[in-house]
């Protein structure tokens, strides 16, 4: 907590606690889990989610604490997104906590590897305003992480599906990589 105050974040010891914890890839991928049970309706999901309703609470309440960041983030995923589910104009919610990075370079890493073409996946470019930057509380700082809210809606602007014109946009904007 000290630490952190150096930074000018000021936090209780067990909320900085469950925010590192959440940014940690091993030896539980806990944020794997925990979103999966978030996003998956029915059965062994609603089971593992009252496991986790304990962290979630100090998760929410650790996030609760940090000010807004408002500006334009990036998230990639190394599948393919459905057009349909994404169509211009309308408003989805994702319902776990999302990564994002302020760097478009480092959502590009969450993308797939695909030789001979390069990366496949799916590229989100979305301006938030109340995403919560928790660099300072990560294990890889250097993703530049913005963490949005379980629940948070979108609205979809716009999509890029034509390799000509992704080739010619200096910045990925919110496209599906996939070929």
């Amino acid at each position: 907590a000290a630490e952190l105050s150096q930074f000018g974040t000021h936090m209780a010891a067990n909320h900085a606690t469950a925010v590192y914890a959440y940014t940690e890839e091993k030896p539980t991928n806990l944020y794997g889990k925990l979103n999966h049970a978030c996003r998956t309706p029915g059965g062994m999901s609603e089971k593992r989610l009252a496991v986790y309703r304990d962290y979630l609470f100090h998760l929410l309440q650790a996030a609760s604490t940090l000010p807004n960041y408002r500006g334009r983030v990036y998230r990639g995923i190394d599948c393919k997104i459905n057009p349909a589910t994404y169509a211009d104009g309308l408003t989805i919610t994702w319902q776990q906590f999302s990564s994002t990075s302020r760097k478009q370079q480092q959502a590009r890493k969450f993308l797939k590897e695909s030789p001979p073409s390069g990366l496949s996946g799916s590229m989100f470019v979305i301006d938030v305003t109340t995403g919560k930057e928790i660099e300072a509380l990560s294990q890889f700082p250097e993703e530049e992480e913005i963490l949005l809210a379980p629940n948070t809606f979108f609205r979809v602007v716009g999509r890029v599906g034509d390799d000509q014109k992704r080739t010619v946009l200096a910045d990925l904007s919110g496209y599906d990589m996939t070929s």
